[in-house]
C-alpha cells in the first residue's frame, strides 16, 4: 500500500466506525493517525522498516501494529471486519453535501434508502421533509448535491492526474521496447478536473508494448484496441488512459494531436480532408502551418490562440520561475498545521524573497480566526522574524478576512489599517442569487483596506458548485477600485476560473496564484495556479508576485486611506 492508500485506510476506518456506533474515541485517534501521517515527508513504509512510527505525535502502540500489518500485507482487517457490518451504499451517502453520518443512517434505517439514486428518488418524491432535522431546504440541498455529483461522476482533480500520471510514466518507461513515453491530452493541457489520462509512446513494436500493459498492476479492462492505440482502465479509479504509439518520425505529430484539444486542431488545419503531416517533433509539426509551437496549455481553442500565432502576438507566459513570492499562507495562529518560523525557513528553502501570512479573521471560529489580540501578538512575531530573516525572506502580516453577510469585513478599519495587505472572502452564507452574491463582493470591496478578492465564487471543484457570481460586473468593479483578484491555487478550487483572466488582463486587474496553503507542502500548490494563468493567456507583468517586495509593498499601500 502507498502512504496515501494507508492514510485513506486510517479515514475511512475512523468513518466506518462512527456509522457503527463505536466508541468515539477511537475513531478520533484514527482520524489523528491520519492526519500525522499526513504530515510525515518520508514514505510511511520506510518508518515501518525504520520502526520510527512510534516517534510521531498520534501513532501509538495499537496503530503501529495495525500500519505494520497494512504494510506487510497490502490489507487492514480492520476495515474488512467494518466493511461487514456497514450496510452496503451508507458510505457512498455519508459523501453527500449536507447529508452528514447521523443523517446518512436515519434516512437509510428510515426510508431504506442505500444508494445516492434512491436518495435522489426521494427527493423528489418529497420524502425526506418528514424526517427529524430535515426541512424543504435541507431536502432541495441534497437534491442540488446530487444533480452535481452526476455531471462530475468519472473526474479527478489535475493534482490527482499529476500523481497518477507520474507513476504511469515510470511504469512504461521501465517496459522493453519503449523508446520514449510523455504524458498527453487534457493533463498537458492542465485541465482542471480530468476525466481520462493520455499516453504516448515511441515504440517499433506495438502490438507487444499493448501485451505487456495490459499485464501492468492496476489495470483493468481493455474497452478499445487498433494497430496503434489502446485504451483500458485504471482500475481503483475507473479512469480510462489511451495509450498512443508511434514511431520517431512521427512523434511530433501524434504527441500535438494527442495534446489539443478539438477545437485547437481545427483551427490549425485548413481543411479536414488534408492528411496531418509526418513530424518528428512539435516545431516541426507546427512549422508545417506557418506556427509556432504554441503552449499546450493554450491548446484549448477558446482564446483564438492560432490566429494570435500566426499575427505573431501570442504572448510569453508566464512561469513558475518568474515568481518571487508567495501570498495566501495560513499558520498554527488560525487553522494551518506549520508554525511561522516553519512556515517562513520553508519560503527561504524555496528561495521566495517574500510570504504573505493571512490567518482567518475572528468570525471564522471553526478555523481558529484570529481575535485582535491574538493578531497583535502575531504581528509582533511577524516583526521579531522580519529582522532576524532580514536579508533573505520579507514576511508580509495579512488576514484571510471574512466577508461577512452585509458585505463589510469582519475587523474593523483601525484592525485592517494593521494589516499590509487584506485578502477578502466568503466563507459562509453560500445561498445567494447572482445579484445578492455580486453585491456582496462589490460591498466588500469598496473597503479601501481590501487588497485582493480570495477565492470569488467559493467553489470545491468535484465538491460543490460556486455560488453564482456576475463575473463581467465583478471584475469591472475591481478595475474602478485597483483591487486584484487571485488565482486561488489550491487544486480543489481554482478560482477565479481561468476564462476569465483575459477581461482581468484587458482591464488591468492584476492576480496573483494564491496557494492558500495550511502546510509546509501547501507552498507547492502554487503551480496549479500557474497553470490557470497560462492557460489564460497571462505573462508575468500581470502577476502580483512577480514584483519585487518594495513594489508589492507599494501595491498594498495605494488604496490604503
Amino acid at each position: 500500500m502507498t502512504s496515501a492508500e494507508i492514510i485513506q485506510t486510517l479515514e475511512a476506518i475512523a468513518r466506518l466506525m462512527e456509522l457503527t456506533g463505536a466508541n468515539p474515541f477511537k475513531s478520533r485517534a484514527y482520524e489523528r493517525g491520519a492526519r500525522a501521517l499526513a504530515g510525515q515527508p518520508t514514505d510511511i513504509s520506510q518508518l515501518v522498516r525504520d520502526g520510527r512510527l512510534s516517534e510521531i505525535d498520534g501513532i501509538g502502540k495499537g496503530l503501529t501494529a495495525e500500519l505494520t500489518e497494512m504494510v506487510r500485507t497490502g490489507h487492514s482487517a480492520t476495515l474488512d471486519a467494518l466493511h461487514r457490518q456497514v450496510p452496503p451504499g451508507l458510505v457512498e451517502l455519508t459523501e453527500i453535501p449536507g447529508l452528514g453520518l447521523k443523517k446518512a443512517r436515519l434516512v437509510h434505517d428510515t426510508l431504506s434508502v442505500s444508494s445516492p439514486t434512491e436518495l435522489e428518488y426521494a427527493c423528489i418524491e418529497n420524502r425526506l421533509v418528514g424526517l427529524p432535522g430535515f426541512g424543504e431546504k435541507t431536502q432541495a440541498k441534497i437534491l442540488a448535491a446530487l444533480q452535481f455529483r452526476k455531471t462530475t461522476a468519472g473526474f479527478v482533480l489535475l493534482s490527482e492526474g499529476d500523481r497518477r500520471m507520474a507513476a504511469l510514466l515510470d511504469l512504461v518507461r521501465a517496459l522493453p521496447g519503449v523508446e520514449r513515453a510523455e504524458g498527453a491530452g487534457p493533463w498537458r493541457r492542465r485541465v482542471e478536473t480530468l476525466d481520462r489520462l493520455d499516453v504516448v509512446v515511441q515504440t517499433a513494436d506495438a502490438a507487444a508494448l499493448f501485451g505487456a500493459l495490459s499485464l501492468l498492476p492496476g489495470m483493468a479492462d481493455v474497452s478499445e484496441r487498433t494497430a496503434d492505440r489502446l485504451t483500458l482502465t485504471l482500475a481503483d479509479s475507473a479512469l480510462p488512459l489511451t495509450v498512443h504509439t508511434t514511431t520517431a518520425d512521427r512523434f511530433g505529430t501524434v504527441w500535438a494531436l494527442a495534446t489539443g484539444a478539438k477545437a485547437h486542431l481545427d483551427a490549425i488545419r485548413p481543411r479536414p480532408d488534408i492528411p496531418w503531416p509526418d513530424a518528428a517533433d512539435e516545431p516541426a509539426f507546427y512549422g508545417v502551418y506557418s506556427l509556432p509551437v504554441i503552449e499546450p496549455e493554450l491548446r484549448e481553442g477558446e482564446l483564438d490562440e492560432v490566429i494570435r500565432a500566426l499575427d505573431g502576438t501570442l504572448p510569453e507566459l508566464v512561469t513558475e520561475a518568474d515568481l518571487r513570492g508567495v501570498l495566501h499562507v495560513h499558520s498554527t495562529y488560525s487553522d494551518g498545521r506549520d508554525t511561522l518560523r516553519e512556515m517562513a525557513e520553508a519560503a527561504i528553502r524555496s528561495k521566495l524573497e517574500y510570504l504573505g501570512i493571512t490567518d482567518h479573521s475572528r468570525v471564522a471560529a471553526y478555523a481558529g480566526g484570529l481575535s485582535v489580540e491574538r493578531v497583535r501578538e502575531q504581528h509582533d512575531e511577524i516583526d521579531r522574524l522580519n529582522a532576524e530573516f532580514a536579508g533573505r525572506l520579507t514576511l508580509f502580516k495579512g488576514t484571510e478576512c471574512d466577508i461577512l453577510a452585509d458585505g463589510s469585513l469582519d475587523y474593523p478599519d483601525d484592525v485592517l489599517a494593521s494589516f499590509d495587505f487584506v485578502i477578502g472572502s466568503i466563507h459562509s452564507r453560500f445561498n445567494m442569487t447572482e445579484r445578492e452574491a455580486t453585491d456582496r463582493l462589490i460591498r466588500a470591496m469598496d473597503n479601501p483596506f481590501l487588497t485582493i478578492l480570495g477565492h470569488p465564487t467559493g467553489r470545491l471543484l468535484l465538491g460543490r458548485p460556486g455560488y453564482p457570481v456576475d463575473h463581467d460586473r465583478l471584475i469591472r468593479a475591481a478595475a474602478e477600485r485597483g483591487v486584484a483578484i487571485e488565482v486561488n491555487a489550491n487544486p480543489h478550487r481554482l478560482d477565479i476560473d481561468w476564462r476569465w483572466l483575459p477581461m482581468m488582463q484587458a482591464l488591468g486587474v492584476p492576480t496573483a496564484p494564491n496557494p492558500d496553503a495550511h502546510r509546509i507542502e501547501g507552498l507547492a500548490d502554487v503551480r496549479f495556479g500557474v497553470s490557470m494563468l497560462r492557460k489564460g493567456g497571462l505573462t508575468a507583468a500581470d502577476v502580483l508576485t512577480t514584483r519585487s517586495a518594495a513594489d508589492l509593498a507599494a501595491f498594498f499601500n495605494r488604496r490604503k486611506p
